[in-house]
């Protein structure tokens, strides 16, 4: 980093660090730092880009090669699309493509709407650009023409004008040492360009899955890629992803617009949650339990993390998917019906939610292991993939579960087994998103390959977990539904049809902060120790647009409890805005606005002791005084 012109010569120079709040609870340590004079020019680059003090206009178009050009603030900003041929070549849109056999036409289709066609001989491109106030959407229709699968690796590069940036969120973290991503949920990506901005988001389920965000190690472009995308012969799949060229340079704003767009702020939250392992509460007395719940105000029970028993030797057995039916786990059923028994009579209004998983199952005999061989995980050899735990327990074999595999309505059965026969007020469906498995190598989605980067010829088609197992996760949410119980689930959505779900998920940021982000497009939720002995932890989840949902059993209420229940409208660093009350960590002005609200300030110290209780109505904003290091929250009444 150039540092010529902020050294004071002959005066003083101090070098400080700032860490901003929610980074990470562990000790920050800096080593070597180092100051060194350098003759000549430096070889670093400053950004030109500057808050002016007002909004920037844009102007969007589709030039005669089929790519997207934004203009703003007296800068064109391109975006450049390739997309790879066998053989090794690259198609483009928007730049010159190394094959002579591309051809491309564009034609205006509306007002602010293009057409672009575009063929090869091994597949066509159809490009749909509609300009929908603020939101370009895009949908790239690709049909293979050849008889055999294709594979194409393809790449958006939005190119920043030759000018660095300070700054680019990958799925909402501005991590500047971080240059590609796998989004994670948050499929989005933003430029901070002074007074204006550019926002992408992916949409379609291939692409959520498979594709990764990237900025350029110069910063001067950003995007992403696809290096797994397939087609089966004939086929044609549709990549769906949008430009936001943002009137302001403000990640928060860009992420609550698409928020909108996808339809997610309509899901509410019935937290905390209390999260246990159920053997240690079978005969605990119903009393007692009600006497723990009424003051910690949680609105239901979690049971896990994976079935087992606290007193077995090392390396303890796990059970997961339909091994919780297992011989070994004979009296962990048995505990587990009397733990459901015991906290329905004590509230018989908060749901025990029992911890499931769909990718892993066990324990299993070697006949049993065999018989499900259509089910495995496997890698590139066909071995059944197993996750690790180290010395605490032995390994767990991976699955991927499918409506026409063995595995896939087996596990759906077990599930129905513990809310009919066991009498679970819900379910906890641990790790959705796949586990550990990246693909399996013995089962083809229908979408995914392994493909040569220098050939772009495919060595492999493969599964996807995700993409193959929606199905059975689907059918999962349905039954639980159709017994109007409840549901929690610890992954965010990959795919659109669960953004469009209704039931709360969560992402365990308890030990990177960072991830908190990954809930940005559903509901805003981590999962947290579960104790609250001062304000810090939830100032630390607030600071990235999220809260905790986890109370354990045995603490009182406090700030944590009144955060619900919550069906969030919009997330922003350091409060949120929720139909039913806002949690605010920073003094300021603070409301619903258009709105005149009858409402309620709840006030805590750093230390949670809380400030009396007021009663207050806010016309559109009221100023909220927040004690240093403490919370409030603003609710309805």
């Amino acid at each position: 980093m150039d540092i010529t012109d902020l050294v004071r010569p002959g005066g003083t120079n101090l070098l400080g660090f700032h860490r901003p709040a929610g980074s990470s609870p562990a000790a920050l340590v800096i080593r070597r730092v180092r100051w060194r004079q350098v003759a000549g020019a430096a070889s670093s680059r400053r950004s030109s880009y500057a808050l002016s003090g007002g909004p920037v206009s844009s102007q969007v178009a589709v030039d005669d090669r089929g790519g997207l050009v934004v203009t703003a603030g007296g800068r064109e900003y391109r975006l450049r699309s390739t997309w790879s041929w066998p053989g090794a070549g690259l198609n483009a849109l928007g730049a010159a493509s190394e094959s002579a056999r591309w051809a491309v036409r564009v034609e205006p289709s509306g007002p602010a709407a293009w057409t672009v066609e575009a063929t090869d001989p091994a597949y066509v491109l159809r490009r749909e650009v509609h300009n929908e106030a603020g939101r370009v959407r895009v949908r790239d229709l690709l049909t293979n023409r050849t008889d055999r699968p294709l594979g194409i690796i393809v790449r958006q590069d939005l190119d920043l004008a030759g000018e660095p940036v300070p700054v680019v969120y990958l799925g909402g973290n501005p991590d500047p040492t971080v240059t590609a991503v796998s989004p994670r949920g948050n499929t989005t990506l933003f430029v901070p360009l002074g007074d204006f901005g550019l926002g992408l988001a992916l949409e379609d389920d291939a692409s959520r899955c498979q594709a990764r965000l990237t900025v350029s190690p110069d910063a001067l472009s950003a995007g992403w890629e696809n290096r797994h995308l397939a087609l089966a012969p004939g086929e044609s799949y549709a990549l769906e992803w949008s430009l936001y060229p943002c009137g302001h340079g403000d990640y928060w704003a860009f992420i609550n617009r698409v928020r909108r767009d996808w339809g997610v702020n309509d899901i509410t939250v019935q937290g905390p949650y209390a999260f246990l392992q159920p053997t240690r509460y079978a005969a605990a007395a119903p009393e007692d339990l009600r006497g723990h719940l009424q003051a910690g105000r949680q609105r239901g029970i979690i049971t896990g993390g994976g079935w087992h028993y606290d007193d077995a030797p090392m390396p303890r057995l796990l059970a997961f998917g339909t091994g919780i039916f297992s011989e070994p786990f004979e009296e962990y059923r048995r505990l587990l019906r009397a733990a459901i028994g015991t906290f329905r009579e004590a509230a018989p209004e908060v749901p025990v939610m029992v911890y499931v998983h769909c990718f892993y199952n066990g324990p299993q005999t070697e006949a049993e292991k065999e018989r499900l061989r259509d089910s495995w995980a496997t890698d590139r050899e066909g071995a059944q993939q197993e996750h690790a735990w180290g010395e605490r327990y032995q390994p767990s074999p991976m699955v991927v579960p499918t409506l026409s595999n063995r595995f896939g309505p087996e596990f759906l059965k077990a599930c129905e087994a513990l809310l009919d026969d066991y009498g679970a007020g819900g379910l906890y469906l641990d790790e959705s998103n796949g586990g550990h498995v990246d693909y399996t190598w013995n089962a083809w989605d229908g979408r995914s390959a392994q493909i040569d980067p220098a050939t772009y010829q495919i060595e492999a088609l493969v599964g996807h977990p995700v993409l193959m197992s929606v199905p059975v996760r689907q059918a999962l949410a349905a039954l639980i539904a159709a017994r109007g119980k409840a549901f929690i689930a610890n992954g965010t959505p990959y795919v659109m049809a669960e953004n469009h779900g209704r039931y709360p998920r969560f992402v365990e940021a308890q030990h990177l902060a960072s991830r908190a982000s990954e809930t940005h497009l559903y509901t805003p939720l981590i999962w947290d120790y579960g104790v609250v002995e001062d304000c810090r932890r939830l100032r630390r989840a607030l600071a990235w647009g999220t809260l905790p949902v986890r109370l354990n059993l045995a603490q009182s209420a406090g700030p944590l409890a009144r955060c619900f229940p919550l069906t969030v409208q919009e997330v922003h660093p350091g409060w949120i805005l929720a139909r039913e009350r806002l949690v605010i960590s920073d003094s300021g002005r603070y409301g619903w606005p258009g709105e005149t609200v009858p409402a309620r300030l709840y006030v805590w110290q750093e230390d949670l002791i809380e400030q009396p209780v007021r009663d207050l109505v806010v016309d559109g904003a009221v100023a909220i005084e927040v004690p240093a290091r403490g919370l409030a929250i603003l609710e309805r009444r």
